[in-house]
């Protein structure tokens, strides 16, 4: 017969591995991450450089994309953390701080209305990538342990780190 202890380190090892997503995903998720933090400036510089922008939105937007890319820079150090202890509370921080960077690049969105159509296109290409992205990161991180979540989020196939470059440099050269 199995000891209370010994139960309850199987039932903690059990529910590690159904928490934890894919150490392919988890270095994927850090690739990409540290690729949109050296995207998120030149936005800003194509932004400015328009000089169609009146300076409060100019500001608006640049405290946006300061703000989003402290979010992006907190969400990988959970990253690194959930891949040493993976945690349901720690997937949930990770996506909770996805989400507020989402919601400042939208700021970025919004001052974007004001340029050209092309200028506009541009931005809005490349700040959709990086939004639609941290959404996929977002989702591989399980915050409920069930199977089916589990399999879920590893069914959840990341692009390459090079990938979204191209993908970000068509709207931003």
């Amino acid at each position: 017969m199995l000891s209370r202890k010994l139960k309850a380190s199987i039932v903690g090892l059990l529910a590690a591995g159904l928490i934890a997503c894919t150490p392919s995903q988890i270095q994927t998720s850090e690739s990409l991450i540290t690729v949109i933090l050296q995207d998120v400036p030149p936005i800003l510089t194509m932004l400015a450089g328009f000089g169609v922008l009146a300076q409060p939105q100019l500001t608006q937007a640049q405290a946006a994309a300061g703000q989003a890319s402290a979010d992006f820079s907190l969400a990988l150090s959970l990253i690194k953390q959930y891949q040493a202890t993976p945690s349901t509370t720690t997937a949930q921080k990770i996506q909770a701080t996805l989400g507020d960077a989402q919601t400042n690049l939208n700021a970025i969105l919004t001052a974007a209305h004001a340029l050209n159509p092309q200028s506009r296109d541009q931005i809005t290409g490349a700040v959709t990538l990086i939004i639609n992205t941290a959404s996929q990161i977002a989702a591989v991180f399980p915050t409920v342990a069930t199977t089916s979540a589990v399999k879920a989020s590893n069914a959840i196939k990341l692009p390459s780190a090079n990938s979204f470059q191209k993908q970000f440099h068509a709207y931003i050269p």
